[in-house]
């Protein structure tokens, strides 16, 4: 299956767009956004658009997965109203925003709310950049299907979270800690695994994809989660998971509570 991004009104101006947009003036690279005022769109699907607007609503943070840099980014909860223009006519009518994200099919070519976009875009304050992270997502490239071993793309949540408590580089299998702990500069074989082994430590973050494109995520068990290939991180590396080093992935689960938002693109 093709994974295609959903696309026409329903899009949320500068939401995450915008958002990474900042980011990447932060790092010093836009190129991965194809072009100025390009959106990222909210799933198309009711069920998927309510998970992501909720989230938002309740104040939760928005997580960035940018595979072209290799690289996560937090910002803060997105704004879902726009900001008032300061020469704005307080009594000229205008259809409210939240119209638009209520709209389970978006809004028509030439329509109302395609007129509200431009202005709504532009009046929109992308949200603060609040801490990124160097990461690895899959050596395979990116990609939907089961057994394809491919990271995947577009909106998810944070499903379920996992190892709180357990102290830096904690293994676990099954979910479940198993009493050892990997040690940078520890080979493999000395932690007593085999030497190809791509070990799961110190927390982990279960995502959920909330698009048709993406619905096999949480059955394919993509993780964020720490890594004992901790050289490996800023390449494209993992089997599928986002991995992030240990200490890192530390911060991460204490920033993304179940619920938040993550975009992989």
């Amino acid at each position: 299956m093709q994974y295609t991004p959903t696309v026409g009104g329903d899009s949320v101006p500068a939401i995450a767009a915008a958002a990474c947009d900042t980011g990447a003036a932060l790092t010093g690279n836009t190129a991965w956004l194809d072009a100025p005022g390009a959106v990222v769109p909210l799933p198309r699907d009711t069920a998927g658009r309510a998970r992501i607007v909720a989230a938002f609503r309740a104040g939760l943070p928005l997580l960035c997965v940018r595979s072209d840099l290799q690289l996560l980014q937090i910002f803060a909860a997105p704004q879902l109203e726009p900001e008032e223009p300061a020469d704005a006519d307080p009594n000229a009518a205008s259809e409210p925003y939240s119209a638009l994200l209520s709209d389970p099919e978006g809004a028509s070519p030439g329509s109302q709310a395609d007129a509200l976009h431009a202005p709504l875009a532009a009046n929109y304050p992308p949200p603060p950049l609040l801490w990124e992270t160097p990461i690895s997502t899959s050596a395979r490239g990116m990609g939907e299907e089961p057994g394809s071993y491919r990271t995947p793309r577009g909106w998810h949540v944070v499903a379920e979270r996992f190892g709180e408590g357990q102290p830096s580089g904690a293994e676990f299998k099954s979910r479940k800690p198993t009493g050892r702990v990997w040690q940078s500069g520890t080979t493999p074989c000395e932690a007593g695994q085999a030497a190809w082994s791509d070990l799961i430590l110190t927390r982990i973050l279960w995502l959920d994809g909330v698009e048709p494109a993406n619905a096999s995520s949480y059955d394919r068990y993509i993780y964020i989660h720490g890594t004992n290939h901790e050289d490996r991180i800023g390449t494209p590396s993992s089997h599928g998971c986002v991995r992030l080093r240990n200490l890192p992935m530390l911060r991460l689960h204490d920033l993304a509570p179940v619920g938040t938002p993550v975009w992989i693109g």
